[in-house]
């Protein structure tokens, strides 16, 4: 059986239980024969110092080195919270005091992140400026939290309001209370209700431009289905796009950059809503808000029936000279799309898959090059797949106007899935025709891109594939920041929690480029940073976190990024990063200068770092000395 051992205990008021001084500990009574008195009290926890006791000693608030303020009930051998508005321990500094330890790693690797790439500025800008009437402080630390919460959880079920609470967030926000971010309804309609998804992307292009002058210029278009749970989803509607039935959707359509694979805009539309009719609304929002003039176009087969894309991407000009040079590929020479690309900054480029339908040419490109297919000449090698190419000799005729059309064969893929045909289906397969057999042998890696423009067939399937980066980008946000599904009644907040999760998007999206050396994902990077945590100074130096030890692995994640991690940091200064744009040069020069000054003075300095026996023994030595001088100069 176990007791709680108590040590100097000093009352405030012994009626209420409130204690002023004391310490506790949780020892285990163990009776042995070989031992003088039988019974042994072997410690158990170290409880600390006693904030609170109960009448019959058996229970009580205290203050841990290890847990924090907590309350533990001996009888039943439980810890449980302790109220910050907790009556039983008015009478301490201690009532903010409810975490001790809290994740310092993967917040201030955050912070530090979004403060060198100048994310914390721009998130500044979109949501809090002086006099704004749209956000303020209030909403600019929300959006915060909210953010590296999307970023950081993982699909864990940590609520924002319990990661808030044991995060250092919780030092360095100054109008948050945690019972705020229990629920995100209120900050999703905040977000949908105002024109923060214009400010954000307006500051972001403006952001990115400042590196890159061209950034969306080329774009990659496409939309993926968003499954909604809610009921009154007001963008719900009934589509069979990407299903094997019609279900209820609503569809995300994203623009991102060609050159960077960074989102540029977004919008959401009814599921019913067909892609080819999202293109002209998305040009002119681009046009209009941000003075962008999209010039390259790479898209799906699902947008080739729109006729508007012919009208303003097309080859009618090359049918004014002869067009009597040869198709063939040049396989000897690497070609870089982007060069390529980049060779016709006055003309406006559009590569669209085309679909297998009877207004489209589809079936001609095929019987006019079958005959090749297999030809060595126009093959070509890409990752691990050989391919066969050529872009036609001359324009064809595309939606009434004139454009080129690249025929490509995936001679690997065909293959293999044709091997699985006919193992599956071999009566089938010999009651075929032999044309039918020969479309059969390549139908599943057939296909053809249109073009404006005149590359070759290699340099325009490199500037396809990379429309991989978009599928990437959709990827990355249905797996690992739960943007799905949309469980969102009301269309404001529909909204809001769309904006969020793409903010989290892009940030998460470069933290993933910043750390592909270490061939370790972003989640369990995080997971790794979450093991660094600080404990905050009491009384006079509660400005003060005394920061763990870091790994050897995580100095090399901070490292990296050319910040080094302080044994001690000041609260206010960290502040000052988030909330005023210091920098985090600054930071560390000012945090390591307060340490330093701190260290040397008079002052005791009270920070939540565990003594060693022989520290103690010299602080008792050194107090029973000043003990002694005041009682002599109290005799004299």
């Amino acid at each position: 059986m176990a007791s709680i051992k108590l040590q100097k205990i000093v009352f405030f008021d012994e009626g209420k239980g409130q204690v002023k001084s004391g310490s506790a500990t949780i020892v285990a009574n163990n009776y042995s024969s070989d031992v003088r008195g039988k019974t042994t009290h072997p410690k158990i926890e170290a409880l600390g110092r006693v904030l609170y006791l109960s009448k019959d000693r058996k229970s009580g608030i205290f203050y841990s080195v290890t847990r924090g303020v907590v309350e533990y009930d001996l009888l039943n051998d439980e810890f449980s919270e302790v109220s910050p508005d907790d009556e039983r321990i008015s009478h301490t500094d201690f009532r903010a005091e409810l975490y001790n330890h809290v994740n310092f790693g993967n917040i201030y690797y955050f912070l530090a992140f979004a403060s060198l790439q100048g994310y914390l500025e721009l998130l500044r800008q979109t949501f809090w400026t002086e006099n704004d009437t749209h956000g303020g402080q209030g909403i600019y630390e929300k959006a915060l939290c909210h953010v590296m919460h999307t970023v950081m959880k993982n699909k864990a079920l940590c609520a924002c309001d319990e990661f808030y609470r044991t995060s250092l967030l919780s030092y360095i926000t100054e109008t948050i209370k945690p019972r705020e971010l229990a629920s995100d309804s209120s900050y999703f309609y905040d977000l949908g209700t105002r024109d923060f998804k214009l400010r954000f992307f307006r500051n972001y292009i403006r952001h990115m431009r400042k590196t890159n002058p061209s950034f969306g210029i080329g774009c990659y278009i496409d939309s993926t289905p968003l499954r909604g749970d809610a009921k009154f989803n007001p963008f719900n509607a009934f589509s069979s796009h990407g299903e094997d039935k019609p279900v209820k959707q609503t569809r995300l359509v994203l623009i991102i950059d060609r050159a960077t694979g960074k989102p540029v805009w977004y919008e959401f539309i009814c599921g019913n809503v067909l892609d080819m009719s999202t293109i002209e609304p998305v040009g002119r929002t681009l046009k209009i808000s941000f003075d962008i003039d999209l010039k390259e176009l790479v898209l799906d087969a699902g947008y080739a029936e729109c006729p508007e894309l012919y009208e303003k991407f097309n080859a009618d000009e090359d049918l004014k000279e002869e067009n009597e040079e040869s198709a063939r590929p040049v396989t000897t020479q690497a070609v870089d799309p982007a060069i390529s690309a980049a060779e016709q900054e006055d003309k406006n480029l559009l590569i669209v898959r085309m679909p297998a339908k009877d207004d489209f040419p589809f079936a001609e490109c095929y019987d006019s090059n079958k005959g090749i297919l297999f030809d060595p000449v126009y093959e070509f090698v890409r990752g691990e797949h050989t391919y066969f190419g050529i872009r036609s000799e001359k324009t064809m005729t595309i939606k009434g106007h004139a454009e080129y059309c690249y025929t490509y064969l995936d001679k690997d893929q065909s293959l293999a899935l044709n091997r699985s045909y006919r193992a599956k289906n071999p009566d089938r397969w010999n009651n075929l025709t032999d044309d039918e057999k020969r479309w059969l042998a390549v139908k599943d890696g057939f296909f053809v891109l249109i073009s404006n423009s005149k590359l070759s067939a290699e340099a325009m399937l490199d500037l396809y594939f990379k429309r991989v980066d978009i599928e990437a980008v959709f990827k990355t946000g249905k797996e690992y920041l739960d943007i799905l599904p949309v469980a969102k009644w009301n269309k404001e907040r529909v909204e809001g929690k769309i904006l969020n999760d793409m903010i989290s998007l892009i940030l998460y999206t470069d933290i993933r480029s910043a750390i592909a050396e270490f061939e370790i994902g972003v989640p369990r990077m995080l997971n790794q940073l979450t093991a660094l945590e600080c404990t905050r100074g009491i009384g006079e130096n509660n400005d003060l976190i005394a920061v763990g030890t870091p790994s050897k692995q995580i100095k090399e994640y901070f490292s990296k990024l050319g910040v080094r991690i302080c044994g001690h940091m000041n609260i206010s200064q960290i502040k000052d990063v988030v909330l005023k744009g210091t920098t985090l040069e600054e930071l560390e020069l000012l945090a390591h200068k307060k340490v330093r000054k701190n260290k040397s003075s008079s002052a005791k300095i009270t920070v939540r770092i565990p003594t060693t026996a022989e520290q103690r023994q010299k602080e008792s030595e050194e107090r029973k000395k000043k003990k002694a001088k005041q009682k002599g100069s109290q005799k004299q």
